[in-house]
């Protein structure tokens, strides 16, 4: 080991620290206090990050349109929702109990019952909206074995510690790259359920277009999709008020209504409806990643 990774390992175990005496006072506290905290934090401290840039240059190429009036608005909103979930990691668990039932609202049930029915694999895709980590959730819903394709943090010790809040074993949650590619085909090939976040930059993948404009867009969905015929379900999560969630399982694209489609007509298609969600709802968006790194404004 570099003295440069045992420095890293150092401010990482430190960082981990940090995070854990704060998820663990947060702990204590009432679900609504917890989040509502989040909220004030976020909207506090966001603005000061360099994420904050990226953010106002990401709502320009996306709206531009609206006044920087509105764009403030949606920023300000849109940290406020990224520091609640922050802070209802502390809950997580709790949220998928039989107690906190009543916080989660769940329409289209009948469209993940029917694609769960039948023995083929299929895929959900998902975006970083409203609490992003309550779509994990649908998992409960079924009783067909699934895994959750994500990209984990940096800091290898934060990593290990959401791995136990998400009560998500490592068969279940599978980490982006070569070795989490292998283990997402296994599931498909075992005729389970595959649940993927797309939004986010990439720096491979395909140019496709979102919001107007050309954005790197990971193509493993669809290919995967077109190899394996699997149907393609879409789920929106929305933040209702609070720490209360609404999650929608909209109707699956099966696959003969897709199949003479290329990987590129699956991604805007999907990039379609991601911008539909978000254009409802932008203010919930996690808005802070570089989506568009080759426009200046």
């Amino acid at each position: 080991m570099t003295i440069i990774s045992m420095k890293k390992n150092i401010l990482y175990f430190f960082q981990a620290q940090i995070t854990y005496a704060f998820l663990f006072m947060f702990s204590l506290l009432p679900i609504n206090l917890t989040s509502y905290l989040g909220g004030i934090i976020g909207r506090a401290v966001g603005p000061l990050s360099k994420a904050h840039k990226i953010a106002q240059n990401n709502l320009i190429i996306a709206f531009p349109e609206m006044s920087p009036r509105e764009h403030k608005k949606i920023l300000a909103d849109s940290w406020d929702n990224f520091g609640r979930v922050m802070t209802e990691y502390a809950h997580l668990k709790k949220l998928s109990q039989e107690q906190e039932k009543d916080r989660i609202q769940i329409e289209g049930l009948e469209n993940l019952q029917y694609l769960s029915a039948n023995k083929e694999p299929f895929i959900i895709f998902f975006g970083h909206l409203g609490n992003w980590e309550i779509n994990g959730l649908s998992s409960m819903l079924t009783k067909k074995t699934s895994s959750i394709v994500y990209r984990p943090p940096n800091n290898h010790f934060i990593a290990q510690k959401l791995l136990q809040i998400r009560n998500l074993d490592q068969e279940t949650l599978i980490p982006k790259g070569n070795e989490g590619a292998i283990k997402a085909i296994k599931r498909i090939k075992e005729n389970g359920i595959l649940l993927m976040a797309i939004d986010q930059k990439m720096n491979n993948g395909l140019p496709i277009n979102f919001f107007g404009k050309e954005a790197m867009t990971g193509d493993a969905i669809a290919r995967i999709a077109l190899r394996y015929k699997c149907p393609i379900l879409p789920l929106r999560s929305q933040r209702l008020n609070g720490c209360n969630f609404k999650l929608t399982f909209e109707q699956p694209w099966l696959y003969d209504t897709y199949k003479k489609d290329n990987p590129e007509n699956i991604l805007l298609k999907i990039n379609k409806t991601l911008e539909r969600w978000i254009k409802d709802e932008p203010n919930q968006w996690l808005w802070f990643h570089n989506r568009w790194p080759k426009i200046n404004i």
